[in-house]
């Protein structure tokens, strides 16, 4: 997976254990990135630089133009992540107690559902009448 198709991908869709494996990939990707930030900023400790004065000014503010946007998009989508897996495990948390045996979230197609609504209505209107 190309790392620009990550920010348009549903995390909706994916399986708890797939997106565990896509947070883990993007903290290895953010530490990679990292990495390579902190590799350049110490390539200028080794010339005179001094970070108070106007090109040390530029300098950092060109370094941190080209990791910044990298970095915040991966911590924004890990972010996205985690905020998914929790409402996952509540919801799964609230399952044990709602007295079902399965963990199955019962479907029922569309028609089904319109049927049992009618005679929900006419039960109700039923009711009104006696």
């Amino acid at each position: 997976m190309e790392y620009e198709d990550l920010f348009t991908l549903n995390i909706i869709n994916l399986s708890d254990e797939q997106l565990i494996e896509l947070r883990n990939r993007l903290e290895f990707e953010h530490g990679k990135i990292a990495e390579e930030w902190s590799i350049e900023l110490a390539s200028f400790a080794k010339e005179n630089f001094d970070p108070y004065s106007f090109w040390g000014k530029r300098k950092i503010e060109k370094l941190n133009k080209k990791y910044a946007p990298k970095t915040a998009d991966i911590l924004n989508l890990m972010e996205d992540i985690e905020k998914e897996l929790f409402k996952r495990d509540r919801l799964k948390y609230q399952k044990m107690f709602d007295g079902k045996d399965n963990d199955e979230v019962d479907e029922i197609d569309r028609n089904e559902f319109f049927e049992k609504e009618e005679l929900k209505t006419l039960k109700h209107k039923q009711d009104l009448e006696d």
